[in-house]
């Protein structure tokens, strides 16, 4: 099994087409909003952060029946979030791909500091697959400068 796509975003919808939107897609940042100074925000902010992912499998991998996300901040483990996963549609066994849509509500967010993943696919209690994407999600704070204006 290999990974074909492990987007961050906002949200996650699906159509009725059996399309998916994606919004608010991050790229390789997530930088947060603050009306504060950074050093005066109180961790860990919570914030709604949801994650789309894309694999593919060969005609002789054992499919998985779950999985478990893990989530590492500054390469420390943090937490972690699990499902089952439905047998693959008709279109999804032809072209041997399995998606996961995770939607994280009150996700923690630390500090600023780094966000990394791993993704374990398990049949009963063994784990088959381990797949960690090979990029990191950097998370910053953009601060909001305060401007006097002064009306004559």
């Amino acid at each position: 099994m290999k990974i074909i796509d492990f987007i961050v975003c906002d949200d996650i919808r699906q159509e009725a087409s059996n399309k998916v939107t994606l919004v608010g897609v991050y790229d390789r940042s997530i930088m947060l909003q603050a009306g504060t100074p950074k050093d005066e925000i109180v961790w860990p902010l919570r914030m709604k952060l949801c994650f789309y992912c894309r694999f593919t499998f060969q005609e002789d991998d054992v499919l998985p029946d779950h999985f478990e996300v893990e989530y590492f901040f500054n390469g420390e483990k943090k937490t972690s979030a699990e499902g089952r996963i439905n047998k693959p549609s008709p279109a999804d066994v032809i072209s041997k791909i399995l998606r996961l849509s995770i939607i994280g509500n009150g996700f923690p967010i630390y500090s600023i500091g780094e966000l990394g993943f791993n993704v374990k696919f398990m049949k009963e209690n063994d784990v088959l697959y381990e797949i960690t994407p090979d990029f990191k999600m950097q998370i910053g704070v953009a601060e909001n400068e305060i401007k006097q204006v002064s009306v004559h």
